[in-house]
């Protein structure tokens, strides 16, 4: 046991020497009354160490250092951060610049950036408590203060992977909204329109709000929309403003309040506030000339590979030539390669099939085209190369991709005739000097002379068919009502589903050797499938929590303790360079059987 816990330390302490280290300084407010107290930090990321401070010139300390430290484990990754503290305030008008402070971090100086505070004469937060009374009495200058103070404090800004880029190339646009107040609701207003554009929208679940440091103030930022976009066109293209609708609650006081709580410790009040992005312009540039034969617009990074399930077959008998080609870049735009086969192969069009995932802000994945090929006659025969070319924005160049060329031995009996034309469907199959038609295998039902289908038992089913579709639809409508009601008990249902997907993936990273992104998965399968079955939210979900749900709804300590080993497996295998005992498929076997079997004891 103690080895485990020296090592599970030594785990966390690689991890975060891993990660890097920043250092940030940032105010709670960037424009402060004269005497206001208000709050300086410094930050240190994934390490600590003694911080060499600044002077407060202009300024006087009345609290700290005061220190915190905070931890998150997210997805496999480890993160802690220190924060130290100070409580100031400036005793008169004007601007006050807070010079940079340094650390040591591993044997490296982290230095803060120098921020700036502007110091006012009255109250700086008049405009909040100003609202009540300007309602009141019909105060339009307070209201524009009120609006001018939360447009101060909320807004919402566009961030583009890339503001010049080809025609055909993969951009991400990111709109985050960034609060110093507390939001209540989020509705589009205004969505924007991505006009010359083919668009991929990145799912990014419920919003979620961090803390952020921008420009030297502290914000909670959430990320309200995500979008890949690929130009369709050449020159400039504007993206439309994006409207936020949002609700923000500030705080009043106001003295004529008949409410005597809130005449003494102020209330709140509940704004309508639209947050807008400003208009975004895009240059697309034209791709260069010089595109060889068998371009076809793919642009990205790309990579092909070509096989056949077998080298040597009867006459008559199928073969599958895969291509497969994987990357980054417009792959749903990729159209079947140009393929060149002999005259005595009978050629069916290739199924497709595309994996596309948009989880790291970029479309990646693969497509795949598998052909059916038949030879009819006996013979040596070679399959040219499979060509692909395509447009790397990176290197600036277009490049050409190759496969081998394949052998194939046809043994057997010819088939008396040889296909003409390739890539056609069976029904289309074209024969020299002559034609094929099928020969009809359905025949007609026969029935007795004199019988009707009037009154007899398949009459009056059929006339019974709408109304028993028509009660189906009205049951299952009032079952799908009932479930949207209820979703907690949805989530439930959907548990050991998604945990099963999530495993496969495991399965197919394992199969592949892929270890870090196996355990990563195992874990993402293990966490998924206790927060859905017991209904927990992302920040309940904790060791100790789970395992007090849990027992309290009677599972057994042996699959308790199995469930910490599976959890303590994959956080070793993520974080230690150390050999798992059993290797991937001890892991992935124990972690299938667990969830089967808290399954079993939380029906």
């Amino acid at each position: 046991m103690k080895k485990l816990l020296l090592l599970l330390l030594f785990s966390v302490a690689l991890g975060l020497s891993l990660q890097a280290q920043k250092f940030t300084a940032f105010l709670s407010k960037k424009q402060v009354a004269v005497n206001e107290t208000f709050e300086v930090s410094f930050k240190i990321d994934n390490g600590n160490g003694r911080v060499n401070f600044p002077k407060f010139n202009g300024l006087q300390v009345v609290g700290g250092p005061n220190t915190g430290s905070s931890m998150q484990f997210v997805n496999g990754q480890m993160s802690q951060s220190y924060t130290y503290s100070f409580y100031v305030r400036a005793p008169k008008a004007g601007t006050v610049t807070i010079g940079e402070a340094s650390v040591k971090v591993n044997g490296k100086t982290l230095k803060s950036k120098p921020l700036s505070v502007k110091v006012v004469k009255g109250n700086a937060q008049a405009a909040p408590q100003q609202n009540a009374r300007g309602q009141q009495g019909g105060g339009n200058a307070a209201n524009a203060d009120l609006m001018k103070q939360i447009a101060d404090n909320v807004f919402l800004k566009a961030f583009l992977s890339k503001k010049e880029t080809y025609l055909g190339e993969q951009v991400t646009l990111t709109y985050k909204l960034y609060s110093r107040v507390s939001i209540v609701n989020l509705n589009e207003e205004d969505p924007p329109k991505f006009n010359g554009f083919w668009v991929e929208n990145v799912k990014d679940g419920n919003v979620q709000f961090v803390n952020e440091v921008l420009n030297g103030v502290q914000y909670q930022s959430a990320i309200v929309r995500k979008v890949i976009l690929f130009p369709q066109r050449s020159g400039k293209l504007e993206i439309n403003p994006y409207k936020l609708k949002t609700v923000v609650r500030v705080r009043t006081n106001s003295r004529r309040s008949r409410n005597i709580f809130e005449s003494v410790f102020g209330g709140v009040q509940d704004v309508p506030f639209i947050a807008t992005a400003a208009p975004i312009n895009i240059t697309v540039n034209p791709l260069p000339a010089g595109k060889p034969a068998d371009f076809d617009g793919a642009v990205g990074t790309f990579t092909l590979k070509a096989s056949i399930d077998k080298e040597e077959t009867q006459t008559g008998d199928p073969i599958t030539l895969k291509v497969k080609l994987s990357g980054t870049g417009n792959i749903k735009n990729i159209k079947e390669p140009s393929l060149q086969f002999p005259t005595d192969f009978e050629v069916y069009d290739p199924k497709v099939d595309q994996r596309v995932s948009t989880a790291s802000g970029v479309v990646s994945g693969q497509k795949s085209f598998d052909y059916l090929i038949i030879p009819r006659n006996p013979g040596d025969y070679k399959l040219p190369p499979v060509s692909f070319s395509y447009f790397d924005p990176k290197s600036k160049t277009y490049k050409t991709l190759n496969s081998p060329e394949f052998t194939i031995k046809a043994t057997g009996e010819a088939l008396g005739a040889t296909v003409t034309t390739t890539n056609i469907r069976k029904d289309e199959v074209e024969l020299l000097s002559q034609d094929i038609r099928y020969i009809k295998t359905d025949t007609p039902v026969l029935r007795q002379k004199g019988q009707t289908f009037w009154g007899s038992g398949s009459f009056w089913l059929l006339s019974l068919l709408p109304f028993m579709c028509f009660a189906g639809l009205f049951w299952y409508k009032r079952q799908q009502e009932a479930a949207s009601q209820d979703v907690v008990g949805t989530r439930m249902k959907k548990a050991t589903r998604l945990a099963k997907k999530r495993l496969e993936a495991a399965q197919k990273l394992m199969a592949s050797q892929e270890e870090n992104q196996f355990y990563d998965e195992v874990v993402r399968a293990t966490w998924g499938y206790l927060g859905d079955k017991l209904a927990l939210g992302q920040s309940e979900l904790s060791r100790d929590e789970v395992r007090k749900q849990l027992a309290a709804r009677g599972v057994t300590e042996p699959n308790l303790d199995t469930l910490q080993e599976v959890l303590d497996t994959c956080e070793m295998a993520l974080f230690a360079p150390t050999a798992v005992e059993g290797g991937m498929q001890a892991t992935y076997d124990k972690a299938v059987q667990l969830i089967s079997d808290l399954e079993g004891e939380l029906k």
